[in-house]
């Protein structure tokens, strides 16, 4: 499965006739109004936003990932905005939302996507090296001498078997909270919380392949392979 955009997102149709897009986490700046009219128009500009693939780890931010979302919906984005518009003047809506305002909400779309991806950057971003497991894990390597390939190998298997156990048991649960139109607080959670263990899985397996360089083809394609698959 590939990472998706976290969004926090409770819709609202109000008595105004407008939407009001809240994100919980800070409601000053990630609200967004804007006339029931073109929810549609701007609902399929977030899911292009969000529709993107993810890398975990290896220096990359969801920010700037998510900062990358923008150019791939330029096109999109001006198609919704015209339709936007168009929608609008053909309900006589027009004088109340013009064009130009119009192209504001769009562009505070924009500025709320990347601003969850800096958002997730920080829920997900508890350093592994703070952790016991992972400051013991190196103790031992530092010190593990020639000969121990066999024990390295059981080692590495158990952590990959761990992993995917682990994908196995929480895929369903995962895959239901992306098919989600709107997130709650709790899916947000739910989610951080199941990348930080995938990311401490990994973070172990590969300090553990380093250690195993005569450890064989089979246990680093199994370990490749399921990596693989938690960032598609």
């Amino acid at each position: 499965m590939f990472i998706s955009a976290l969004v926090a997102t409770l819709l609202m149709q109000q008595a105004s006739g407008s939407v009001e897009a809240v994100y919980p986490d800070d409601p000053t700046t990630w609200t967004l109004e804007y006339p029931v009219r073109i929810q549609p128009y701007v609902a399929d500009y977030y899911d292009c936003l969000r529709s993107g693939s993810y890398v975990i780890g290896d220096g990359a931010t969801f920010a700037a990932q998510y900062r990358q979302d923008v150019p791939r919906c330029e096109k999109k984005r001006t198609r919704f905005e015209a339709e936007a518009n168009a929608a609008l003047a053909k309900t006589g809506e027009a004088s109340a939302t013009p064009p130009m305002a119009v192209a504001g909400i769009f562009e505070r779309a924009q500025r709320i996507h990347v601003a969850r991806g800096q958002s997730l950057d920080l829920a997900v971003g508890t350093r592994l090296s703070s952790q016991p497991e992972y400051d013991a894990l190196r103790s031992r390597v530092a010190v593990s001498v020639a000969g121990d390939t066999p024990r390295c190998i059981a080692r590495l298997q158990s952590l990959v078997d761990q992993r995917r156990v682990y994908m196995d048991a929480e895929e369903l649960k995962v895959e239901a909270i992306y098919a989600k139109a709107d997130y709650t607080k709790q899916d947000q959670q739910d989610v951080a919380r199941y990348q930080n263990q995938l990311q401490r899985y990994n973070s172990l397996i590969q300090l553990e392949q380093r250690q195993c360089p005569e450890a064989g083809e089979q246990e680093i394609e199994h370990f490749d392979r399921d990596h693989s698959n938690a960032q598609d």
